[in-house]
Protein backbone atom coordinates (compact mmCIF):
# COMPACT_ATOMS: atom_id res chain seq x y z
CA UNK A 1 0.00 0.00 0.00
CA UNK A 2 3.05 2.33 0.63
CA UNK A 3 4.74 1.80 -1.98
CA UNK A 4 1.05 2.54 -4.17
CA UNK A 5 1.04 5.94 -1.92
CA UNK A 6 4.81 6.81 -3.26
CA UNK A 7 4.45 5.37 -7.22
CA UNK A 8 1.20 7.76 -7.10
CA UNK A 9 3.04 10.76 -5.53
CA UNK A 10 5.60 10.76 -7.89
CA UNK A 11 3.33 10.37 -10.93
CA UNK A 12 0.86 12.70 -9.60
CA UNK A 13 -1.89 9.92 -10.01
CA UNK A 14 -5.74 11.11 -10.14
CA UNK A 15 -7.75 9.88 -6.80
CA UNK A 16 -9.99 7.93 -8.87
CA UNK A 17 -7.01 6.37 -10.45
CA UNK A 18 -5.33 5.52 -7.35
CA UNK A 19 -8.15 3.92 -5.51
CA UNK A 20 -8.82 2.07 -8.41
CA UNK A 21 -5.01 0.59 -8.12
CA UNK A 22 -5.89 0.08 -4.48
CA UNK A 23 -8.93 -2.20 -5.64
CA UNK A 24 -6.62 -3.89 -8.13
CA UNK A 25 -3.42 -4.67 -5.84
CA UNK A 26 -4.28 -3.92 -1.94
CA UNK A 27 -7.62 -5.19 -1.60
CA UNK A 28 -7.06 -8.82 -3.62
CA UNK A 29 -3.93 -9.23 -1.53
CA UNK A 30 -5.65 -8.39 1.77
CA UNK A 31 -8.89 -10.35 1.33
CA UNK A 32 -7.22 -13.23 -0.62
CA UNK A 33 -8.98 -16.43 0.84
CA UNK A 34 -12.28 -14.77 2.48
CA UNK A 35 -14.74 -17.16 1.15
CA UNK A 36 -13.04 -19.13 3.39
CA UNK A 37 -12.52 -16.83 6.75
CA UNK A 38 -14.72 -13.67 5.77
CA UNK A 39 -17.24 -14.30 8.79
CA UNK A 40 -14.95 -12.99 11.13
CA UNK A 41 -14.11 -9.60 12.54
CA UNK A 42 -13.04 -7.64 9.46
CA UNK A 43 -12.03 -4.24 11.46
CA UNK A 44 -8.43 -4.43 10.45
CA UNK A 45 -8.92 -4.64 6.85
CA UNK A 46 -11.83 -1.35 6.91
CA UNK A 47 -9.28 0.20 9.11
CA UNK A 48 -6.98 -0.44 6.13
CA UNK A 49 -9.01 0.96 3.65
CA UNK A 50 -9.83 3.75 5.58
CA UNK A 51 -5.91 4.75 6.43
CA UNK A 52 -5.75 4.91 2.24
CA UNK A 53 -8.39 7.08 1.52
CA UNK A 54 -7.02 9.15 4.34
CA UNK A 55 -3.41 9.75 3.08
CA UNK A 56 -4.67 10.35 -0.45
CA UNK A 57 -6.87 12.63 1.01
CA UNK A 58 -4.31 14.28 3.30
CA UNK A 59 -6.49 14.74 6.30
CA UNK A 60 -6.51 14.13 10.18
CA UNK A 61 -7.06 10.65 11.29
CA UNK A 62 -9.66 11.57 13.39
CA UNK A 63 -11.68 12.48 10.43
CA UNK A 64 -15.39 10.74 10.59
CA UNK A 65 -15.71 7.60 8.63
CA UNK A 66 -18.65 8.57 7.54
CA UNK A 67 -17.71 11.27 5.69
CA UNK A 68 -14.15 9.75 4.41
CA UNK A 69 -16.36 7.07 2.07
CA UNK A 70 -19.48 9.21 1.21
CA UNK A 71 -16.79 11.79 -0.67
CA UNK A 72 -14.94 8.58 -2.25
CA UNK A 73 -18.12 7.26 -2.78
CA UNK A 74 -16.09 3.63 -1.37
CA UNK A 75 -18.07 0.90 0.11
CA UNK A 76 -16.27 -1.05 3.23
CA UNK A 77 -14.48 -3.96 2.37
CA UNK A 78 -17.09 -6.37 3.51
CA UNK A 79 -18.64 -5.67 0.44
CA UNK A 80 -15.93 -7.12 -1.58
CA UNK A 81 -15.85 -10.15 0.63
CA UNK A 82 -19.69 -10.77 1.04
CA UNK A 83 -19.39 -10.75 -3.20
CA UNK A 84 -16.29 -13.62 -2.75
CA UNK A 85 -18.13 -15.76 -0.15
CA UNK A 86 -21.13 -15.85 -2.08
CA UNK A 87 -19.93 -16.43 -5.19
CA UNK A 88 -18.22 -19.07 -3.34
CA UNK A 89 -21.21 -20.44 -2.00
CA UNK A 90 -22.77 -20.97 -4.97
CA UNK A 91 -19.61 -22.72 -6.85
CA UNK A 92 -20.37 -25.00 -3.94
CA UNK A 93 -23.97 -25.29 -4.22
CA UNK A 94 -23.79 -25.99 -8.04
CA UNK A 95 -20.51 -27.81 -8.03
CA UNK A 96 -19.93 -31.35 -9.02
CA UNK A 97 -20.88 -34.03 -6.28
CA UNK A 98 -17.34 -35.45 -6.55
CA UNK A 99 -15.24 -32.60 -5.63
CA UNK A 100 -14.24 -32.74 -2.10
CA UNK A 101 -15.17 -29.07 -1.39
CA UNK A 102 -18.74 -30.00 -2.35
CA UNK A 103 -18.99 -33.11 -0.09
CA UNK A 104 -17.55 -31.11 2.55
CA UNK A 105 -20.38 -28.60 2.59
CA UNK A 106 -23.39 -31.06 1.90
CA UNK A 107 -21.88 -32.57 5.15
CA UNK A 108 -21.84 -28.99 7.37
CA UNK A 109 -25.17 -28.74 6.55
CA UNK A 110 -26.25 -32.23 7.24
CA UNK A 111 -24.52 -31.78 10.80
CA UNK A 112 -26.86 -28.27 11.37
CA UNK A 113 -29.93 -29.90 10.01
CA UNK A 114 -29.24 -32.37 12.61
CA UNK A 115 -28.28 -29.97 15.26
CA UNK A 116 -25.18 -32.35 16.04
CA UNK A 117 -23.02 -28.64 15.39
CA UNK A 118 -23.78 -25.35 14.27
CA UNK A 119 -21.16 -23.58 11.99
CA UNK A 120 -20.28 -20.15 12.16
CA UNK A 121 -19.42 -20.24 8.15
CA UNK A 122 -22.67 -21.44 6.90
CA UNK A 123 -24.56 -18.96 9.72
CA UNK A 124 -22.83 -16.02 8.13
CA UNK A 125 -24.15 -16.75 4.29
CA UNK A 126 -27.67 -16.93 5.99
CA UNK A 127 -26.95 -13.45 7.07
CA UNK A 128 -25.66 -11.74 4.09
CA UNK A 129 -28.60 -13.95 1.64
CA UNK A 130 -30.84 -12.34 4.38
CA UNK A 131 -29.26 -8.23 3.84
CA UNK A 132 -29.90 -9.12 0.35
CA UNK A 133 -33.29 -10.49 0.88
CA UNK A 134 -32.54 -13.46 -0.80
CA UNK A 135 -33.59 -15.58 2.34
CA UNK A 136 -35.34 -18.00 -0.05
CA UNK A 137 -32.16 -19.00 -2.14
CA UNK A 138 -31.26 -20.59 0.95
CA UNK A 139 -34.28 -22.77 1.83
CA UNK A 140 -34.80 -23.67 -2.22
CA UNK A 141 -31.63 -23.98 -3.45
CA UNK A 142 -33.24 -25.38 -6.67
CA UNK A 143 -33.87 -21.44 -6.83
CA UNK A 144 -29.87 -21.47 -7.70
CA UNK A 145 -30.03 -23.89 -10.85
CA UNK A 146 -32.01 -21.94 -12.74
CA UNK A 147 -29.80 -18.73 -12.71
CA UNK A 148 -26.28 -18.82 -13.91
CA UNK A 149 -23.04 -17.85 -12.21
CA UNK A 150 -23.45 -14.63 -14.34
CA UNK A 151 -26.97 -14.03 -13.32
CA UNK A 152 -26.53 -14.52 -9.82
CA UNK A 153 -23.65 -12.64 -9.36
CA UNK A 154 -25.21 -9.30 -11.02
CA UNK A 155 -28.41 -9.90 -8.23
CA UNK A 156 -26.13 -10.36 -5.39
CA UNK A 157 -23.82 -7.57 -5.99
CA UNK A 158 -26.68 -5.50 -7.11
CA UNK A 159 -28.39 -6.38 -3.93
CA UNK A 160 -25.29 -5.88 -1.21
CA UNK A 161 -24.63 -2.69 -2.97
CA UNK A 162 -27.68 -1.54 -1.67
CA UNK A 163 -27.63 -2.84 1.68
CA UNK A 164 -24.67 -1.66 2.36
CA UNK A 165 -25.68 2.23 1.03
CA UNK A 166 -28.56 2.28 2.69
CA UNK A 167 -26.27 1.32 5.78
CA UNK A 168 -23.48 4.07 5.19
CA UNK A 169 -27.20 6.39 5.30
CA UNK A 170 -28.26 5.41 8.56
CA UNK A 171 -24.72 4.96 9.99
CA UNK A 172 -24.67 9.38 9.09
CA UNK A 173 -27.77 9.73 11.70
CA UNK A 174 -25.50 8.61 14.90
CA UNK A 175 -22.89 11.74 14.20
CA UNK A 176 -23.96 15.12 15.41
CA UNK A 177 -21.01 16.86 13.15
CA UNK A 178 -23.22 15.04 9.76
CA UNK A 179 -26.15 17.36 10.49
CA UNK A 180 -25.71 19.39 7.32
CA UNK A 181 -23.62 16.62 5.56
CA UNK A 182 -26.44 14.42 5.45
CA UNK A 183 -28.75 16.60 3.83
CA UNK A 184 -25.85 17.71 0.89
CA UNK A 185 -24.91 13.91 0.31
CA UNK A 186 -27.18 11.41 -0.85
CA UNK A 187 -25.60 9.05 -2.88
CA UNK A 188 -22.71 7.08 -2.35
CA UNK A 189 -20.44 8.50 -5.56
CA UNK A 190 -17.25 10.28 -5.77
CA UNK A 191 -18.32 13.34 -5.41
CA UNK A 192 -17.43 15.47 -8.67
CA UNK A 193 -14.99 18.05 -7.60
CA UNK A 194 -12.69 15.84 -6.43
CA UNK A 195 -11.41 15.46 -10.19
CA UNK A 196 -12.54 19.05 -11.43
CA UNK A 197 -10.18 21.09 -8.96
CA UNK A 198 -6.17 21.60 -8.48
CA UNK A 199 -4.95 20.16 -5.37
CA UNK A 200 -5.24 23.41 -3.06
CA UNK A 201 -8.96 24.03 -3.51
CA UNK A 202 -10.27 20.48 -3.90
CA UNK A 203 -8.44 19.89 -0.26
CA UNK A 204 -10.33 23.56 0.74
CA UNK A 205 -13.72 22.39 -0.26
CA UNK A 206 -13.17 18.81 1.05
CA UNK A 207 -11.81 20.03 4.70
CA UNK A 208 -14.77 22.16 4.80
CA UNK A 209 -17.52 19.97 3.61
CA UNK A 210 -16.41 17.01 6.42
CA UNK A 211 -15.98 19.44 9.02
CA UNK A 212 -12.21 18.90 9.30
CA UNK A 213 -11.70 22.60 10.11
CA UNK A 214 -11.29 25.69 12.75
CA UNK A 215 -14.71 26.88 12.72
CA UNK A 216 -16.45 27.43 16.02
CA UNK A 217 -19.26 24.90 15.22
CA UNK A 218 -16.29 22.52 15.53
CA UNK A 219 -13.65 23.44 17.14
CA UNK A 220 -16.38 24.19 20.21
CA UNK A 221 -16.90 20.34 20.01
CA UNK A 222 -13.56 19.97 21.20
CA UNK A 223 -13.95 21.84 24.30
CA UNK A 224 -17.42 20.30 25.12
CA UNK A 225 -19.12 23.82 24.64
CA UNK A 226 -22.45 23.09 24.01
CA UNK A 227 -23.89 23.54 20.48
CA UNK A 228 -25.89 26.23 21.01
CA UNK A 229 -23.16 28.16 22.44
CA UNK A 230 -20.47 27.68 19.39
CA UNK A 231 -21.77 31.62 18.12
CA UNK A 232 -20.11 33.70 15.50
CA UNK A 233 -17.48 35.69 16.58
CA UNK A 234 -16.93 37.88 13.52
CA UNK A 235 -20.83 39.37 13.39
CA UNK A 236 -23.65 40.38 15.82
CA UNK A 237 -26.29 37.57 14.29
CA UNK A 238 -25.56 35.79 17.77
CA UNK A 239 -25.85 32.91 14.93
CA UNK A 240 -23.87 29.27 15.73
CA UNK A 241 -21.14 29.61 13.75
CA UNK A 242 -21.01 26.74 11.13
CA UNK A 243 -20.97 26.13 7.26
CA UNK A 244 -24.16 27.26 6.94
CA UNK A 245 -23.64 30.39 8.52
CA UNK A 246 -20.14 31.74 6.96
CA UNK A 247 -21.43 30.31 3.77
CA UNK A 248 -24.98 32.04 2.72
CA UNK A 249 -25.52 34.60 6.25
CA UNK A 250 -22.35 35.94 7.56
CA UNK A 251 -22.49 39.67 6.86
CA UNK A 252 -18.43 39.72 7.31
CA UNK A 253 -18.63 37.95 4.01
CA UNK A 254 -20.91 39.73 2.12
CA UNK A 255 -18.84 41.17 -0.72
CA UNK A 256 -16.65 38.51 -1.40
CA UNK A 257 -20.21 35.97 -1.28
CA UNK A 258 -21.66 38.49 -3.81
CA UNK A 259 -19.18 37.57 -6.54
CA UNK A 260 -18.59 34.14 -5.96
CA UNK A 261 -22.60 32.80 -5.24
CA UNK A 262 -25.78 33.45 -7.39
CA UNK A 263 -28.03 35.52 -5.18
CA UNK A 264 -30.21 32.74 -5.23
CA UNK A 265 -28.68 30.58 -2.74
CA UNK A 266 -27.49 33.45 0.10
CA UNK A 267 -31.15 35.36 -0.23
CA UNK A 268 -33.89 34.29 1.91
CA UNK A 269 -30.91 31.65 2.74
CA UNK A 270 -31.61 28.68 4.21
CA UNK A 271 -30.05 25.40 5.11
CA UNK A 272 -31.60 24.07 1.70
CA UNK A 273 -30.08 26.01 -0.22
CA UNK A 274 -26.54 25.37 1.40
CA UNK A 275 -26.66 22.02 1.27
CA UNK A 276 -27.76 22.89 -2.59
CA UNK A 277 -25.04 24.68 -3.33
CA UNK A 278 -22.43 22.34 -1.53
CA UNK A 279 -23.88 19.68 -3.45
CA UNK A 280 -23.99 21.45 -7.28
CA UNK A 281 -21.53 19.53 -9.63
CA UNK A 282 -20.88 22.60 -11.93
CA UNK A 283 -17.18 22.31 -12.44
CA UNK A 284 -17.39 26.85 -11.98
CA UNK A 285 -19.18 26.62 -8.93
CA UNK A 286 -17.61 24.48 -7.10
CA UNK A 287 -14.57 26.23 -8.05
CA UNK A 288 -16.47 29.46 -7.03
CA UNK A 289 -17.11 27.88 -3.52
CA UNK A 290 -13.66 26.80 -3.00
CA UNK A 291 -12.51 30.03 -3.29
CA UNK A 292 -15.17 31.29 -0.79
CA UNK A 293 -14.63 28.73 1.73
CA UNK A 294 -11.13 29.73 1.34
CA UNK A 295 -11.42 33.32 2.44
CA UNK A 296 -13.63 32.04 5.23
CA UNK A 297 -10.76 29.57 6.18
CA UNK A 298 -8.08 32.65 6.17
CA UNK A 299 -9.83 34.66 8.64
CA UNK A 300 -9.81 31.64 11.13
CA UNK A 301 -6.31 30.96 10.06
CA UNK A 302 -5.07 34.08 11.79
Amino acid sequence: MFALLSKSRKLGLDIDVQLQLFDSLVVPIATYGCEVWGFRNLAVLEKLQLQFCKYILKINRSTCTVMVLGELGRLPIEYVVSCKMLGFWYRLVTGHSNKISCILYKLLVNLEKQNVYSFDWLSHIKRILANCGMENVWDEPNIIFSMSVQQFKFVYKQKLKIYFTNKWVLSMNDYSKCSLYRNSKVDLVMEKYMLYLSEPYRSMLLKFRISNHLLPIEKGRHFDIKRSERKCELCDLNDVGDEYHYVCCCPKFNNIRKKLVPSKYYKNASVYKFCELMSCESKKQCLRNARLINCIMKEFRK
